[in-house]
């Protein structure tokens, strides 16, 4: 019950945390008997992300060290749905074993709940698919038998989740999430030694993973790469014809970008080496100016009239959402960067809080915050109309005019650098035409990289 509650306010708390939320294969979160496997980059957004991308309800594999006694574990358990797993390399202290975790999960399974682990078994904040634990492969394995003991003729589905954050612990940056089709197993012999049974299946499971995230061989290469995604992405976009705005093509981009440099990486290592050092410092040179990856130079006079446009029409709506939520934003933001953000930031200390958690604890801080704040305004317009008109004026007055705001301070924001990049060459031209011919042969080396593995 309180799952169901929950659900919608955490959702449209999602939406406004997040500048945009793409899913991708949401079809395939309907099978019956499923056991999702998803990278873990984030902490605690990562199971409230997929949990809302489901029409069903999740059942979620968690670390036992966060469910404590009494009240605390039976709301995790009874009502969040949580089923706890021991995890014998944090040395707790505690000795203990998994056979109720498996127990639970086959039970689970053979109901139809669909069930979500996260075999990297740790947060850490990285695009890539880290070295994963069997647990996934050994539930699967126990659950197939399982449900063959008990007459059902059916088998688990394993379906690989992948977050692709293009910065969870930034406000209004940007996610996509990928669900792939079930895994397939085939040729794998279930009838061999256990453990290899589930190393190799383990692998496969790897592999589909990786598929549905901007995943690297080689953490080192990740800079060079990463450079590379900016700059060449929009460029080839335009030039197959592709919408920019398509987060899933643009992804299907990037992921020919990191396999054909890192084909040249491993073919032709001397190649990817010129042109690393010099690709990272133009990076660096640009964005130290303000730009990022949005080029305001490539910007049409027609957009920049639209934009102008919006900010001065907007501007009234925009100054009435600050009225109403400017105070609590400030007090979310004041509560997360004096209270918590130095937790997450120091290391190996007592009271630490791990890293991955720092975007969860800021939409959690603001959720809190401005569910009190709503609830209050809700209140205090019930006293001058009746309740059933002060809602919904609440809610437009409140969210509505929020998110408006956010989108606004997005348009400023862009006529900003605009009308910098502008400024910057009446200023210095020569430094402006030295970064805009350094990086149009970047692109066409990178490009002349990229044609010739695609």
């Amino acid at each position: 019950m309180i799952y169901n509650i929950l659900k919608p306010l955490v959702s449209i708390s999602l939406r406004a945390y997040f500048k945009r939320i793409d899913v991708k294969g949401k079809e395939h979160l309907d099978y019956k008997h499923l056991l999702l496997v998803s990278n873990h980059p984030s902490a605690m957004f990562d199971p409230l992300l997929i949990a809302v991308a489901s029409k069903k309800q999740l059942h979620f594999i968690a670390g036992i060290e966060w469910f404590g006694k009494g009240l605390k574990k039976w709301l995790f358990t009874k009502h969040f749905n949580m089923i706890p797993v021991y995890r014998p390399w944090l040395k707790t202290g505690k000795n203990q074993d998994n056979k109720d975790m498996f127990r639970e999960c086959y039970m689970s399974l053979e109901r139809g709940d669909t069930i979500i682990i996260y075999p990297e078994a740790e947060s850490i904040t990285v695009p890539w698919i880290r070295e994963l634990k069997t647990g996934a492969a050994r539930i699967k394995l126990g659950a197939d038998q399982h449900l063959k003991d008990g007459g059902i003729d059916e088998e688990v589905k394993i379906v690989p989740v992948g977050l692709n954050y293009s910065n969870p612990h930034r406000f209004q940056s940007g996610l996509l999430i990928n669900i792939g089709e079930p895994i397939d197993f085939k040729g794998i012999d279930r009838n061999g030694e256990p453990k290899e049974v589930a190393r190799q299946m383990t692998e496969r499971i790897k592999q589909s993973m990786e598929d549905q995230v901007l995943h690297v061989e080689q953490a080192e290469h990740y800079p060079v790469i990463k450079a590379a995604m900016k700059l060449l992405t929009d460029t080839i976009m335009s030039e197959i014809g592709l919408n920019k705005s398509d987060h899933g093509q643009a992804f299907i981009v990037r992921k020919e970008i990191i396999r054909s440099i890192e084909i040249t990486k491993k073919e032709n290592p001397e190649v990817i080496s010129k042109l690393e050092e010099r690709l990272v410092r133009y990076v660096d040179q640009f964005e130290a100016l303000g730009f990022r990856r949005f080029n305001p130079f490539e910007t049409q006079t027609s957009t920049r009239m639209l934009l102008m446009a919006g900010a001065i029409i907007g501007a009234p709506f925009f100054a009435l959402s600050m009225v109403v939520n400017g105070l609590p934003f400030l007090a979310a933001r004041a509560a997360f960067m004096k209270l918590l953000l130095s937790k997450v930031t120091q290391e190996h200390k007592q009271g630490q809080i791990n890293p991955a958690f720092a975007g969860s604890l800021a939409f959690s801080t603001g959720l809190a915050i401005f569910v009190l704040w709503y609830l209050g305004l809700i209140f205090i317009s019930s006293m001058f109309m009746p309740w059933w008109i002060a809602w919904p004026v609440s809610w437009v007055l409140g969210y509505q005019l929020g998110r408006f705001a956010l989108v606004y301070v997005r348009w400023i924001d862009r006529l900003r650098r605009i009308m910098r990049w502008n400024a910057f060459e009446k200023e210095d031209p020569d430094t402006a035409q030295e970064l805009l011919k350094d990086r149009s042969e970047l692109i066409s080396s990178l490009m002349e990289i990229y044609k010739g593995e695609s």
